[in-house]
């Protein structure tokens, strides 16, 4: 290939819970394969599986059918669905970059579909997403074909309201996206911004929202704090593609599913908080005892919002379940 023709490192997560060939996830699954494996249009793919899942059911069989066709098949022992993405990316940094790193997106990809309400436009729309360089940090969207699964609810009750208490200007500058999955693991991300992300702190869960906030706080630092000149930075770096309606992978969607994904959300919102504000004594004691009363205030709500979410979410499922 010519160094100035862009490269489209396609990254899919084998799901955890492995596959079925006899199976509609399968048919997407390979559906997924064959549009990343394209090398005249220059995208090669990296598939992605959890060291424990290999051996469950025909996932062996799936996963040795695979290797003709990927740049690379990754066995990663991974505490979560995110630190496979970590060890993806790693493997595209220290493998596969030549040439100007300008001229390399990485797109990431889940696996683990269920169901597409629109298999042809599903399809056409995530083959334009895979494509598109019209911003440095672009979110494929969806919809959920279901709507009161507990996926939503962990979004309306609790990701949302808990981003908004830690993060406000973050929260508003993501809002105006107008996204409907700001968790997505859809994600084309040009090499020079991921690489810029990876160098703040990483999380093996919640890994999308992470890099939402951070984006918004480089925009916010290189306008000068200026929240004017910080949204027009963060309309040209960040942007959101929609994809259509789906369905993913149903595990967890129960109330336990729910309240896991609820708390690791606000740990990785309190974590981020304190490492953004880099809060830590050699800021100065009149700093560092500011910072510590933000905290304490951002906490009880945060504390108030995680207890409303369970009720919620309990109240509800309790109902559909019934």
């Amino acid at each position: 290939m010519e160094s100035k023709q862009m490269h489209f490192h396609c990254i899919i997560i084998f799901p955890f819970g492995g596959l079925r060939k006899k199976s509609k996830g399968y048919e997407l699954f390979d559906k997924l394969v064959q549009l990343c494996c394209d090398p005249d249009r220059g995208r090669s793919l990296v598939v992605v599986f959890d060291a424990k899942s290999i051996d469950a059911g025909e996932n062996r069989e799936i996963l040795n059918g695979l290797r003709p066709k990927c740049r690379e098949l990754l066995r990663a022992w991974s505490v979560d669905t995110c630190q496979g993405w970590l060890t993806a990316w790693g493997c595209i940094f220290d493998r596969d970059l030549q040439g100007s790193e300008a001229n390399h997106r990485i797109i990431l990809l889940p696996g683990d579909l269920e169901q597409v309400s629109d298999e042809t436009k599903f399809f056409r729309n995530l083959d334009a997403f895979i494509s598109s360089q019209t911003t440095d940090f672009l979110i494929g969207d969806f919809e959920s074909i279901n709507r009161v699964s507990s996926k939503e609810l962990i979004d309306t009750y609790g990701v949302y309201p808990l981003t908004a208490n830690w993060f406000p200007e973050a929260w508003q500058a993501i809002a105006s996206l107008k996204l409907k999955k700001v968790r997505s693991e859809f994600l084309n991300i040009n090499v020079p911004t991921l690489r810029r992300l990876l160098k703040s702190r990483a999380f093996a869960y919640e890994q999308t929202l992470n890099m939402l906030i951070v984006n918004w706080s480089w925009c916010l630092r290189e306008a000068k704090y200026n929240i004017i000149g910080a949204g027009d930075l963060w309309r040209q770096h960040v942007g959101a593609f929609d994809i259509g309606t789906i369905d993913d992978n149903p595990d967890a969607r129960h109330y336990r599913g729910a309240i896991d994904q609820i708390e690791r959300t606000e740990r990785m919102l309190r974590m981020l908080w304190r490492e953004l504000n880099d809060w830590n004594p050699n800021q100065g004691i009149d700093v560092f005892k500011r910072l510590a009363a933000d905290y304490e205030l951002l906490d009880g709500r945060s504390t108030r919002i995680r207890d409303a979410a369970r009720i919620a979410i309990w109240a509800q499922l309790s109902t559909i379940s019934n």
